[in-house]
């Protein structure tokens, strides 16, 4: 069995909810990097000049009416049917791909990904991948994609209907169903792409691994790094991860000394192995009779005698022909 590096893994769930103050039309603007109509709030939501949009697509059961595969039209509609003042918008799950897979790599993992969302809760889902920002100072390997889901799924009719009750009742397990399903996808793209790299939706507790989880660090502190501004949640997460580094390379080096250990085990229980089998030959040969010696002697000397007159003939032979 190969030796596997773990990777780093993200996958966080939040909502959009109208009680903190925020527009599904906006949101869906900032992530597409769209001009789009807020009908709600009656002004454009105009994020063009944003750069770094690598990929988007709107993904939704067969059945959906036409209108509702338009960014635009489905956010405006969610917006109309939210009536509430703290209604629930949207769900969001925010990923990042390995940084071994290329663009069209990522954009077949992401096209997996939302089709078994749209399979299990038959809702209408957004998605963009997002380049790193690294004229800003983001990591150039942060490749990531926000997934807007709807909160309610579609109907026979095609049209949007009934609040899917999967998170709200059993929440935590359904979050933990899609981590443990990217987690899956990662791995699968990464053995394809022949990396050693893997990763695990666990936390570090429940892999029994002796690292520190980091803090959210979320839009603001994000936005801050870019400029080049530290916070106490940045610099200590910048502490924790120096810190778990240290100890990933010292476990590294740790497996690697009991990989040698084992190997030159393996080794001396060989030439021990071999040993044994000479040992038991001598033996072999010690018990038999002297008859049995002068028989073999014999046939070891007639099967040399019989190999130099063949060896004469072929010799003869070539001398004739030239």
């Amino acid at each position: 069995m190969g030796l596997y590096i773990v990777a780093i893994f993200h996958f966080s769930v939040k909502n959009i909810s109208r009680s903190d103050g925020r527009s599904a039309v906006a949101c869906a603007a900032y992530r597409s990097g769209e001009k789009l109509k807020d009908e709600r709030y009656g002004k454009e939501q105009d994020y063009t000049k944003k750069t770094g949009i690598e990929f988007k697509n709107i993904y939704a059961p067969e059945n959906t009416k036409k209108e509702l595969l338009d960014r635009e039209t489905l956010w405006n509609t969610v917006e109309t049917i939210e009536t509430r003042k703290n209604s629930q918008l949207s769900r969001e799950f925010e990923v990042a791909f390995p940084c071994e897979l290329n663009q069209e790599q990522r954009e077949k993992m992401l096209n997996e990904l939302c089709g078994k969302i749209v399979e299990r809760h038959k809702v209408v889902v957004d998605a963009v991948i997002h380049a790193p920002h690294t004229a800003g100072g983001s990591d150039d390997r942060n490749y990531h994609a926000h997934i807007m889901l709807t909160t309610r799924s579609i109907n026979q009719q095609g049209d949007l209907d009934k609040k899917t009750r999967e998170f709200n009742d059993n929440g935590k397990q359904e979050v933990e169903h899609w981590r443990q399903q990217f987690a899956e996808l990662c791995n699968q793209f990464l053995e394809q792409v022949g990396s050693h790299e893997r990763v695990d939706h666990r936390s570090y507790k429940e892999q029994g691994l002796d690292l520190e989880a980091t803090q959210h660090e979320g839009s603001t502190i994000t936005q801050l790094r870019r400029q080049g501004k530290d916070t106490e949640i940045s610099l200590s997460n910048d502490a924790i991860k120096a810190r778990n580094t240290e100890r990933q390379l010292i476990k590294g080096l740790e497996q690697e000394i009991l990989a040698t250990e084992r190997l030159v085990h393996d080794l001396e229980q060989t030439r021990e192995n071999l040993d044994q089998e000479q040992r038991q030959k001598e033996k072999d040969q010690e018990q038999r009779s002297p008859e049995e010696l002068t028989k073999i002697a014999y046939s070891v000397i007639s099967q040399y005698n019989d190999a130099i007159a063949t060896e004469a003939k072929n010799i003869a032979s070539s001398i004739q022909k030239k």
